[in-house]
């Protein structure tokens, strides 16, 4: 069965062998949030909804939780939802960079460590 964080090791290769390249950056950090942004969500329990809104509603029930590492997980969602839609939809992102990418790596992580 297919595993969201597998996203998040594409995205480590991808970093591997960038060459310096922005689309691959891009590329990186929309991998690194999808597969923890998926992996969040399904933790949550929430069904596959491909509405726009199901990223803030992950992120908000993160956010808004009581447990303090819930609430950690709903910050770092929010700064790679950030990260994300500057690397998909900016045509001039000045910040879709090697440290940019290597950084949303780093907190997909961090948020898969979290969520166990």
């Amino acid at each position: 069965m297919f595993k969201w964080e597998d996203f998040i090791s594409v995205s480590e290769d991808l970093l591997k062998n960038s060459k310096e390249n922005e689309a691959y950056f891009r590329t990186i950090i929309n991998r690194a949030y999808y597969g923890a942004f998926c992996t969040a969500r399904d933790k949550a329990s929430f069904e596959k909804d491909k509405s726009k809104s199901i990223h803030q509603i992950v992120k908000n029930f993160y956010l808004h939780s009581e447990d303090q590492e819930k609430k950690l997980v709903g910050k770092m969602l929010a700064q790679l939802l950030k990260f994300r839609k500057a690397a998909d939809y900016e045509l001039n992102c000045w910040d879709c960079t090697k440290n940019k990418a290597t950084f949303a790596v780093l907190m997909a992580q961090d948020i898969i460590e979290e969520l166990k």
